[in-house]
């Protein structure tokens, strides 16, 4: 309880007083470390339960997921591999870390190799890890292979359809991702504010501009989902990649909130390849004020760089 509710030192005390310990007692106390980002001390955990020799494979399952949440993906997956040595066969939850250990090294080879052990252990194939399968395949560019494992689920939420279309737009298959929208739609499934920023994201790459903005408009009207800054910001780089500069700087003013300095750079990097020197001035100058008190240099740089090109294109052109 004091694990879930984010207390770790109340956790703590709780497992202290405890005379008799059990597995369960070690494992919340594992997980709690876990969850709240105290890698050292989950580990530290687990080690005393390993000499102990009272560990499970909930205990390793916690282990594994503690390296994953906290970045250490190859750690994830040795101790994956420890686990198995150790004579423990992983349960749903330790495959899905050890997918998202090998999703996040790109490594596909491990992947396959933990997807062929899931179907040999007797595991029940549910929705939570097909869709972590559909995940791995899809991010690591295996999208045949991810959509194979797609089409075959019996069922899928809107977390799996929102998998396989980040995935496609991932590797710039905009279109095909704007198929599964589509399609996604068409069964019924609600795209969610996550699905927005991912499909709008993949329009952008595909240069697929009106379609991008057609869908943003229908947030708010047709699925009642208010844009962020982060689908702001998407449709800031939709119109910047398209040239469409006057444009992205009347979005930026227009936006219902404040814009950061981060949709400032993004309009001044655009301004900077195109050699929009006058609109890269004033982003510049709205960028050095949204971010006035980090002391950031960059927007000077670009800004310089932008009139050093543009120099350079009118002695060329003189010269010519």
């Amino acid at each position: 309880m004091y694990g879930k509710c984010r207390s770790v030192e109340n956790a703590r005390l709780s497992f202290d007083r405890i005379t008799q310990r059990n597995r369960r007692s070690w494992n919340v106390m594992i997980s709690a470390y876990a969850q709240n980002g105290h890698l050292e001390e989950a580990v530290g955990m687990f080690k005393a339960m390993y000499q102990e020799g009272n560990r499970d494979v909930i205990s390793w399952t916690a282990l594994i997921g503690a390296y994953a949440q906290n970045g250490m993906f190859r750690e994830a997956l040795h101790h994956y591999h420890a686990m198995n040595l150790d004579g423990f066969r992983p349960n749903q939850i330790t495959f899905v870390s050890a997918l998202d250990a090998c999703l996040n090294l790109g490594a596909l080879q491990q992947g396959r190799a933990v997807h062929a052990a899931i179907a040999t252990s007797g595991v029940e194939l549910d929705c939570f890890l097909e869709t972590a399968l559909v995940n791995m395949y899809g991010k690591c560019g295996s999208l045949e292979t991810a959509r194979a494992v797609f089409n075959r689920m019996p069922a899928t939420d809107i977390v799996t359809w929102t998998s396989i279309i980040g995935s496609h737009a991932q590797h710039g298959k905009g279109s095909r991702a704007m198929d599964l929208f589509h399609r996604m739609e068409l069964e019924g499934h609600t795209p969610n504010a996550v699905t927005f920023i991912i499909f709008i994201s993949s329009c952008s790459h595909a240069g697929l501009v009106d379609e991008a903005l057609a869908y943003f408009g229908s947030m708010t009207s047709d699925y009642s989902i208010l844009p962020d800054a982060e689908h702001c910001l998407c449709i800031i780089d939709l119109l910047a990649r398209s040239g469409r500069l006057a444009d992205a700087e009347r979005f930026i003013e227009r936006m219902p909130f404040k814009a950061d300095a981060v949709a400032w750079t993004t309009l001044l990097a655009a301004c900077k390849a195109t050699g929009e020197t006058f609109l890269g001035a004033k982003a510049a100058a709205k960028d050095l004020f949204a971010g006035r008190e980090s002391g950031e240099c960059g927007p000077y740089v670009m800004l310089a760089n932008s009139y050093t090109q543009t120099s350079k294109d009118t002695q060329t052109l003189s010269i010519d």
